[in-house]
C-alpha cells in the first residue's frame, strides 16, 4: 500500500514536470501490460475452458494499439504533427468502447469454448474499420474542440462506457462461481477503477488537467488489478483453478449419475410392473376361444413383443449390476451351469433345436452367478438368428492361457453365421445386426461385459475356417478355480 502510493507521488511529480512524460510513461506501462496479458491468455487458451478471459487478452491487444497511436498523436509527442487533440481523443474514445464492449461480451461467452483465431480476426476487422474511420474516411465523431474542450459526444461516450463497465461488474458477480474468488475480486475492483477513471475524463477541459491526470491514474490502477487476476492468479494459482473446475465436473458427473440411476429404477421397476401386467393380459387372451386366426396372430405378435422388452429391461440392470458394484470373482461350476442353460431350451429339443453336449464334471471357473447369462444370450442368438432348424454344440475343455490354467468354453451352431466384415462389432453396444427386429438389445454386449468383469476373453470366429456362411463360434475363456 504505501509503496503504491509512493509511486502515484512520484507520477504527479512526474507529471507536474513534464505531463508529456508522465502521460507517455503511464500509456507505455498499459501497452506493455496489455501485450503481456494477450501473450498469456493466447498461449494459455488450450488449457483453460473458459474464454472469458481469451477475449478480454485479445481485446487488450487491439485496445493497445489503438492507445500506443493515442500515445504517438498526444499533444507534445511532435511524431504525428497536424492533428490537434481532437485526433488522440478520438483514438482513446475508440480504445475504450473496445474495451468496454469486450467486458460485456467475454461476460457472455463465460464457461464457452469458442475458435481463438476466429475472435482475433474478428477483432482485426474491428480495429481496422475505426482507425479508417478516424485517419480515413473521417466518419468517426469528433471528440475535442481547441478553444472548447470535450464534445457532448465524448462526454456521453464516457457516461456509455461507464455503464458498459458498470454492466460488466454485474455479469462477472452473477457468474462469480466460474473464477476462482480472488479473481474476482481482482477484476470488480479494475472494472471500479476504470469507471473511476472515466469519471474524470467526462470532466477535464484541457489535455494536462488535474482531472485527466487522475484518469489516467485510475486506468494505470485498473490495468494493474486486471493484471494480477489474470496473470499472477492463472501462474500462481494454476491448481486452484484445475481443482475447482474438476469439482465442478464432478458435481456434474454425480447429478448426472443421480438422474441416471432414477432413469433405470423407473424402467427396471416401474415400466417392468406394467410389462408383467401385459403379459399376463395377453397369456389370458390366448387362452381365450373368442380370440382366433388373425387375431390370435397379432395377440401372439404382442406377447412376444412385451417379453422382449422384459428381456431388455433384465439385461440393461445386469449391466449396471456389473459396472457399477465392486463384487469378487467365486469359484463356480461351469459343467453345472452350461446344464441349467442347457434346461432352459429343452422344450426346444427335437423340434427345432438340438443341443449337444458332453458334460465335463468337476470343471470349476472363477466367475459370478451371471456367467449363465453369458452362456444362454449366445445359445438364444444361435436360436433367434437362424431359420429353420439349428443345431448347436457345446464344449468344455481345460486349457492354458498366458502361463495360467482356465477353461474354453465352445458354443457353435450351423446357421447362417456372421459376415466377416462384422465378427469385430458384434460385441459393441450401438452394434445392431440384420436381425435386430428379433433380438432384445444389448446381447452380446452384455456378454462381453460379463466375461470381462470375470478376467475372461470371448472371441467369434466361423464354425468352418473361411465360410461364415456353416455358421459362428463362440469361445469363451475362463480362469480356472
Amino acid at each position: 500500500m504505501f509503496s503504491s502510493i509512493l509511486v502515484i507521488c512520484g507520477f504527479f511529480m512526474l507529471s507536474d514536470y513534464n505531463y508529456v512524460m508522465f502521460h507517455m510513461t503511464v500509456e507505455l506501462i498499459i501497452v506493455i501490460v496489455a501485450s503481456m496479458i494477450f501473450v498469456i491468455t493466447w498461449y494459455s487458451r488450450k488449457f483453460i475452458n473458459n474464454d472469458y478471459f481469451l477475449i478480454i487478452g485479445i481485446a487488450f491487444l487491439f485496445a493497445g494499439i489503438l492507445d500506443f497511436i493515442h500515445l504517438l498523436t498526444y499533444k507534445g509527442m511532435n511524431i504525428l504533427i497536424g492533428y490537434g487533440t481532437n485526433l488522440p481523443t478520438q483514438l482513446w474514445v475508440a480504445g475504450r468502447y473496445l474495451e468496454s464492449l469486450s467486458f460485456i461480451f467475454a461476460a457472455f461467452m463465460i464457461n464457452r469454448k469458442l475458435n481463438g483465431k476466429t475472435i482475433f480476426f474478428g477483432y482485426s476487422l474491428i480495429t481496422i474499420f475505426l482507425l479508417l474511420s478516424i485517419f480515413y474516411w473521417g466518419i468517426f465523431p469528433q471528440c475535442y474542440i481547441e478553444g472548447e474542450g470535450l464534445t457532448r459526444f465524448k462526454i456521453y461516450s464516457e457516461y456509455v462506457i461507464i455503464t458498459l463497465l458498470g454492466a460488466s461488474m454485474a455479469l462477472l458477480y452473477a457468474n462469480r462461481k466460474s473464477f476462482d474468488d480472488s479473481m474476482v475480486k481482482l477484476m470488480m475492483l479494475a472494472l471500479f477503477a476504470s469507471i473511476v477513471g472515466e469519471l474524470f475524463f467526462t470532466v477535464y477541459r484541457g489535455p494536462y488537467d488535474i482531472e485527466n491526470f487522475l484518469g489516467h491514474i485510475f486506468r494505470l490502477i485498473s490495468f494493474g488489478l486486471i493484471f494480477n487476476a489474470i496473470i499472477v492468479t492463472a501462474l500462481e494459482k494454476p491448481y486452484n483453478i484445475i481443482f475447482r473446475d474438476l469439482k465442478k465436473s464432478e458435481r456434474d458427473l454425480k447429478d448426472a449419475k443421480a438422474q441416471a440411476e432414477l432413469y433405470t429404477d423407473l424402467m427396471s421397476h416401474d415400466i417392468n410392473n406394467v410389462n408383467q401386467e401385459l403379459i399376463g393380459y395377453l397369456e389370458l387372451s390366448l387362452q381365450s376361444d373368442k380370440i382366433g386366426g388373425e387375431e390370435r396372430e397379432y395377440v401372439k405378435r404382442s406377447l412376444d413383443s412385451v417379453k422382449k422388452s422384459t428381456l431388455l429391461i433384465d439385461n440393461v440392470n445386469k449391466i449396471r449390476k456389473v459396472k457399477t458394484s465392486k463384487h469378487e470373482s467365486i469359484p463356480v461350476d461351469l459343467d453345472a451351469a452350461v446344464r441349467d442353460v442347457i434346461s432352459r431350451y429343452s422344450h426346444m429339443q427335437g423340434n427345432s433345436v438340438t443341443i449337444n453336449y458332453t458334460p465335463v464334471p468337476g470343471a470349476m471357473v472363477m466367475a459370478g452367478d451371471l456367467i449363465m447369462d453369458a452362456i444362454s444370450n449366445i445359445v438364444e442368438n444361435s436360436i433367434k438368428h437362424n431359420n429353420g432348424r439349428v443345431t448347436i454344440w457345446i464344449g468344455v475343455k481345460k486349457t492354458k492361457t498366458s502361463k495360467k490354467d482356465c477353461y474354453e468354453i465352445a458354443i457353435e451352431d450351423d446357421g447362417r453365421g456372421i459376415p466377416d466384415d462384422t465378427k469385430d462389432k458384434i460385441f459393441n453396444r450401438s452394434w445392431r445386426g440384420e436381425t435386430r427386429a428379433k433380438g432384445s438389445g444389448l446381447g452380446l454386449y452384455l456378454v462381453k461385459t460379463l466375461v470381462d468383469s470375470y478376467n475372461g476373453k470371448i472371441s467369434v470366429e466361423d464354425r468352418i475356417k473361411g465360410d461364415h456362411t456353416k455358421g459362428v463360434r463362440f469361445i469363451i475363456r475362463l480362469p480356472a478355480a
